[in-house]
């Protein structure tokens, strides 16, 4: 009894923090589509001459790089940056931005005896993603993008290579122990997936972040924290997006509180008697 009433209050104190972890990524995305409801309407030549305004307004009394910061959303097309188009690295598809990565997945069949245990593990071998600084424009300007640290949101997955499975086989062992034949083996495969997403020259693009003037001319970037988003979306559709998620994690985190709380309840009350 005392063992089942330690695995109930630990099961529900590990659901209590996965809860809690939920319960803080739905604040984040409750944060992120907070952010983009006031952060549009506004063109890239519009942005631009704000900077230039306060630049101007604070010559000569305290106007340095990085007087101008604000968080906007600008939809437009992408632009090749300063180093032009790229290709990228998996398909050699003409692209602004890729990013790659490369997924393993091990199943792992156990056997002892009469019985076979199967368990499923996921790891990310890489994840790369350019880094070069792009454009997006509206038709009235143009504004570099800076890539780093980026959040991506429904982006173009133009590739999906899954590698056929490898088995690795353990063999399998017998011993006998006390008159009984004790038998082991296993066996491992495993499958690689290699994606691979890119944003295509003049494709819309949406643009969502701190666009600041630090460097000298205003660009897009991650600053304090508060990553960019690039997305295919537009501004409302960005937002009912991350509203979507922010209800999924909200709920799946208060059902998994839920069901933490009567674990503990009921293994509190089990280990008392």
């Amino acid at each position: 009894m005392k063992t089942a009433a330690i695995v109930l209050l630990v099961l529900g104190v590990v659901l209590l923090g996965v809860g809690v972890v939920l319960f803080l990524a739905a604040r984040r995305k409750q944060a992120g589509w907070q952010r983009m409801l006031g952060s549009g309407g506004r063109t890239i030549a519009e942005l631009r001459q704000i900077a230039g305004s306060i630049r101007s307004d604070l010559a000569g009394v305290a106007a340095q790089s990085g007087s101008y910061s604000e968080y906007v959303t600008v939809t437009g097309s992408a632009e090749p940056g300063p180093a032009g188009v790229q290709q990228s690295p998996v398909s050699g598809t003409a692209a602004v931005w890729h990013r790659v990565q490369v997924e393993r997945r091990v199943r792992q069949t156990v056997r002892r005896n009469d019985s076979t245990q199967t368990e499923t593990r996921t790891e990310i071998v890489s994840d790369v993603r350019s880094q070069l600084p792009f454009g997006i424009s509206d038709g009235t300007g143009v504004l570099p993008v800076d890539p780093a640290k980026a959040a991506e949101h429904d982006l173009e997955l133009v590739r999906e290579d899954v590698r056929g499975s490898t088995g690795t086989d353990w063999g399998v062992m017998s011993v006998e122990v006390g008159g009984f034949d004790l038998t082991a083996g296993g066996k491992d495969d495993v499958t690689e997936t290699t994606r691979e997403w890119i944003i295509r020259p003049g494709s819309r693009l949406t643009v969502s972040g701190t666009l600041t003037d630090r460097r000298g001319e205003p660009t897009f970037q991650t600053v304090s924290g508060v990553p960019l988003t690039l997305s295919r979306l537009d501004r409302e559709e960005l937002i009912d997006a991350h509203k979507r998620s922010q209800r999924i994690l909200a709920i799946t985190g208060a059902g998994l509180d839920a069901l933490g709380i009567v674990a503990v309840v009921i293994g509190g009350l089990l280990l008392v008697r």
